[in-house]
């Protein structure tokens, strides 16, 4: 068989398959995890007066938020290409 043949078979079949939304959801998961983690921090760094928590939190809230945002993101554009492909 000709290599080209079987490439040109793989590309078609590739475009065939379909990814799960798996990834983006646990995304959102670890996300919000994130950003409830980084607000308890916050909350307990203001009671304690701790300036090296209140960085940590903050990092952990921007990471949180981040994580969230582009799970999200990617889940719309998802769901979005599998109705264009209907």
């Amino acid at each position: 068989m000709d290599f080209e043949v079987l490439a040109g078979e793989a590309m078609k079949m590739s475009h065939k398959l379909r990814s799960s939304p798996a990834g983006p959801a646990w995304g959102l998961l670890l996300g919000l995890v994130l950003t409830v983690a980084g607000g308890g921090l916050w909350l307990h760094a203001h009671a304690a007066l701790d300036r090296a928590d209140d960085l940590l939190a903050i990092a952990a809230l921007l990471a949180g938020v981040f994580v969230l945002v582009y799970s999200a993101r990617e889940l719309r554009r998802c769901s979005r290409a599998s109705r264009m492909h209907r």
